[in-house]
């Protein structure tokens, strides 16, 4: 009689039970509720990075700016494309008088007497106010070559606004294909430098004119946004004019938009009198502010990174996700 042999242990053993695949999707779930937030910051991390690179890009081109013109760009001028509105007026406004100041810092022979179109609508009839971030990508770019603009002088022809938008857009469908706009610097000629043709200075800053827009209400003089994904609003850029302070008709108490406060609390200033005591972020420079992922600037205010009571007072959490120049990272870390 053969004798039998009792099954070896290996071949008792085919497959996995069920218990022991639910314990490995358990031990999967739990890793990936630990790796996939890690993974998430790394990337914002990245991209906030990318960010910080570029605002630094944009501080090198502002003071290559300074070296060549011996100022920062301003932050807020009026251009008139009719002289006799303001700067040939015999009744000179303020921002006329302050507009022809600014100018003749950067360009000593400016002639103020010349009918321009700056806007490219064509009519040569607008006050062109530019403010913040139109101020960083007039300065550091110059005079935009538009795709409609086909003889390249600056001015809508007929036959030009093949978009209908009734000016020279920044960027355009031309013959049938989506077209940028180019930044050309401004024209050597000292007398006109908002020529549009003409031998030119090189653009101190190359901006990507795909991420150009014209935010607010379009008046033809793009700002620029940062590389973050779907982002609409631009960076915002304020000068301190080489420390004589960052002017208040810029942005005024209590503004949507402004320059941030230092303070050694999160208390928020409750009249125009507490703000001018508290010294700016940047106060012999510039302040250059993104609004983050959330494309929300916030209410500004005073930033305190040291304070123990929070960094943003009010509980201003829509701005913790700002990237600026005086703060490493973002502002709610």
């Amino acid at each position: 009689m053969m004798a039998t042999r009792s099954p070896n242990r290996s071949n008792r053993r085919a497959a996995f039970t069920l218990i022991e695949l639910m314990i490995v999707i358990v031990i999967l779930s739990i890793l990936a509720a630990l790796i996939l937030p890690a993974i998430g910051r790394v990337r914002n991390n990245v991209l906030i990075g990318k960010v910080k690179t570029e605002i630094t890009a944009l501080e090198s081109a502002i003071a290559t700016f300074k070296g060549k013109y011996g100022v920062d760009p301003p932050s807020r001028i009026v251009l008139y494309e009719t002289p006799s509105a303001g700067w040939t007026s015999a009744t000179p406004s303020p921002d006329a008088v302050d507009s022809r100041a600014k100018i003749r810092q950067i360009w000593p022979q400016f002639d103020f007497s010349m009918v321009r179109n700056l806007n490219g609508n064509g009519v040569a009839t607008d006050v062109v106010e530019l403010t913040q971030g139109e101020c960083l990508v007039f300065f550091l770019g110059g005079i935009l070559k538009r795709p409609e603009d086909l003889d390249n002088d600056g001015t809508l022809d007929a036959g030009e606004d093949m978009d209908g938008d009734g000016r020279l857009g920044v960027n355009a469908t031309v013959s049938g294909s989506n077209s940028r706009s180019v930044c050309t610097g401004f024209s050597k000629n000292p007398y006109n430098p908002f020529a549009s043709g003409g031998n030119r200075e090189t653009a101190i800053y190359d901006f990507d004119t795909a991420r150009m827009v014209d935010a607010g209400t379009p008046d033809g003089m793009p700002e620029f946004v940062d590389s973050l994904s779907s982002q609409t609003q631009p960076y915002l850029y304020f000068s301190s004019y080489d420390g004589i302070g960052y002017q208040a008709v810029e942005f005024g108490f209590g503004g949507p938009i402004c320059p941030y406060l230092q303070s050694p609390s999160t208390t928020a200033p409750t009249t125009w009198a507490s703000v001018q005591s508290i010294p700016r972020w940047k106060p012999k420079s510039y302040q250059i502010i993104s609004p983050g992922m959330d494309r929300q600037y916030g209410t500004f205010g005073p930033f305190a990174p040291e304070a123990v009571d929070g960094q943003l007072q009010g509980g201003r959490t829509v701005e913790a996700d700002n990237i600026t120049n005086f703060h490493s990272g973002t502002l709610g870390r």
